[in-house]
């Protein structure tokens, strides 16, 4: 089955958590950082919605920037099973 890509949304980086990193079962260094973007819905109201960057180029990216800055994120959900729960993120995979 083809996964879709969700179409990119835009709108002002709301908030940047402190990014994470650390190191993969297999040994590999990773990094990653929530952010929130805050835009305009179809009925005019503002909305949040809370994305996360995952490797080094995102998080530099979103890190970079300042509260306020007009962004666009191309994101697509994910899902993941830990000790029995299920975890939802909505995996930002392009910024600019």
């Amino acid at each position: 089955m083809k996964v879709n890509k969700v179409a990119p949304w835009e709108g002002r980086l709301e908030w940047i958590d402190n990014p994470r990193n650390g190191t993969s079962k297999k040994g590999r260094a990773w990094t990653s950082v929530d952010f929130v973007l805050k835009f305009v819905d179809d009925q005019g109201g503002e909305r949040f919605i809370l994305f996360n960057a995952f490797g080094d180029e995102k998080v530099n990216t979103i890190c970079s920037c300042k509260p306020g800055t007009k962004i666009r994120v191309a994101w697509r959900p994910d899902a993941r099973e830990y000790n029995g729960r299920w975890f939802c993120t909505l995996e930002a995979y392009d910024i600019a």
